[in-house]
């Protein structure tokens, strides 16, 4: 169980710096304003810059010292994706009638945590949280006033723009709560191996590459067609030729003549 620190041990023997650490490779976590990874961190409020080492978190933001009601809200440049924004409890109490609750609002709309939000096994170590009717996180009944888990708002928009802690003192004189707040730095959208400088396919056939016959057979040594060169008769010889004929149809005139 957490002790209460007074102000003043607050103040000298508590670092006033938040840390940042990598959970995976775009995950930073983070309890204070400041530069985060790629993410640019600003914060709001009276329940903001009072840090304190309890458990697995390093210089969480501790609120609810001195029985007090107080927020801090972060805000976020770029936006981030909602659903990969977490926060981290340790030292949630509800026992022993000192009781207090966590409220998150998720840019300035309260967020209502549902089953699937709420992982009781990390951070490990401390007793159970559960949910309220209203959607808020308190130490589950029977626990040792040292509640550990981590919220997920699975369900929160894809631009997140500010988160608000909102810690609530419902009963008696409870010892307050370490936060630690984890976000993806790479902006709203989610990582894609979208694949870049394609090669075009080099082997698509073209009509350049379309095969020709080479081999054509061709006829060859065909033998030559001789035509004999008939002779021609000059001027002479063709009154020779007339006077032949001439004569020959005479004697068959004659001769058929006498015959009959």
């Amino acid at each position: 169980m957490l002790r209460r620190v007074s102000a003043r041990a607050t103040l000298v023997g508590v670092t006033l710096l938040g840390t940042t650490s990598l959970a995976h490779a775009a995950e930073v976590c983070f309890s204070s304003a400041g530069t985060h990874g790629a993410l640019s961190v600003t914060e709001s409020g009276p329940g903001c810059g009072t840090f304190l080492t309890y458990g697995p978190i390093t210089n969480g933001l501790y609120m609810g010292n001195s029985n007090t009601t107080e927020a801090c809200t972060f805000s976020f440049s770029p936006a981030v994706l909602g659903s990969t924004v977490n926060v981290k409890l340790t030292a949630h109490s509800c026992v022993a009638g000192a009781c207090e609750e966590a409220e998150f609002s998720i840019n300035g709309t309260h967020y209502v945590v549902a089953p699937a939000d709420l992982d009781n096994t990390q951070p490990p170590g401390g007793s159970p949280l559960q949910i309220t009717a209203a959607g808020d996180i308190v130490e589950a009944p029977g626990g040792s006033g040292d509640g550990y888990g981590t919220v997920t708002f699975n369900s929160a928009p894809g631009s997140t723009t500010s988160l608000t802690i909102n810690h609530v003192v419902t009963l008696g004189e409870p010892n307050g709560t370490i936060y630690e707040v984890c976000a993806d730095d790479s902006g709203t959208s989610a990582p894609t191996n979208t694949p870049t400088n394609t090669p075009a396919s080099t082997n698509t056939p073209t009509a350049s590459s379309t095969p020709t016959i080479t081999n054509t057979p061709t006829i060859a040594n065909t033998p030559d067609i001789v035509v004999p060169e008939i002779p021609t008769l000059s001027g002479s010889g063709l009154r020779l030729l007339l006077v032949l004929l001439l004569g020959a149809a005479l004697v068959y005139v004659v001769k058929t003549r006498g015959e009959s």
